[in-house]
């Protein structure tokens, strides 16, 4: 007879961003960033056979991107050309993402249990696959993310639907034959494409500067930021802790 299980599980995960676009000193390899998320989710399946050998079922969750503090800081020297000559100019500047990821995936799991009734140890994998929706933007900014002095974003007003591939390992320590705290590592593939930052909106701050008074050095960077945009590489790495219990 199949037994029907619920989990609950919390995962802490890093994805891979890159600022892209305006540049004048700052290296390829200083352009990459950490993005932190925190993932919550609940899955109830059908343990297939005895003591979750194999099992399947629905998960569904949400991704929360959560970049703390002054992390991400760069420096660049961006070319800039008002109407009166050209140059570059010094730029200090923070990047950031904010939003959110929630998916509803469908799941299929094998471990091994090992140990008697009362209390045994168990390994696995599980994979699964299915549709995401993100909702979110990317902030460039200059002083700090309390104390922002000039502040850029980019984003969509509408959800984004994609895709998204989970695949972890498993183990896990089981009390009795209904309860089981697990630990897991693994992969998660979710693309996101972030929206163009390259707008034309600040393109008059370079036409007046020299010319109009009002330019200072927040709208000279608020024009250069609005240059720059920013990539989410669509791996990230995460690990996760939560118990399950099975139920008839």
């Amino acid at each position: 007879m199949e037994e029907e299980f619920c989990r609950a599980e919390l995962r802490a995960c890093i994805f891979f961003a890159r600022v892209d676009g305006e540049s004048g000193v700052l290296k390829d390899e200083a352009r990459e960033f950490i993005v932190p998320a925190v993932d919550l989710r609940i899955f109830r399946g059908v343990n297939v056979s005895k003591r979750g050998g194999f099992y399947t079922g629905i998960e569904t969750g949400v991704l929360i991107f959560a970049a703390p503090g002054e992390v991400n800081m760069f420096y660049d020297e961006p070319y800039y050309w008002p109407d009166v000559g050209f140059y570059t100019t010094g730029l200090d500047f923070g990047a950031k993402m904010e939003g959110g990821l929630v998916f509803l995936m469908a799941k299929y799991g094998l471990r091994m249990d090992v140990g008697i009734a009362l209390i045994g140890a168990s390994f696995g994998l599980e994979a699964g696959a299915e549709a995401s929706l993100f909702s979110g933007c990317y902030r460039f900014f200059t002083g700090g993310p309390k104390d922002t002095t000039v502040d850029v974003s980019s984003g969509s007003s509408a959800a984004i639907m994609g895709l998204i591939v989970d695949i972890n390992a498993e183990g896990a320590l089981r009390f009795g034959k209904n309860f089981r705290l697990f630990a897991k590592a693994g992969i998660m593939i979710a693309p996101i494409d972030l929206p163009d930052n390259r707008w034309d909106e600040y393109e008059y701050i370079a036409s007046a500067d020299g010319l109009e008074p009002w330019v200072g050095d927040n709208d000279r960077h608020r024009y250069l930021l609005s240059k720059y945009g920013m990539d989410l590489d669509p791996f990230g790495l995460g690990a996760r802790v939560g118990f399950s219990l099975n139920f008839n």
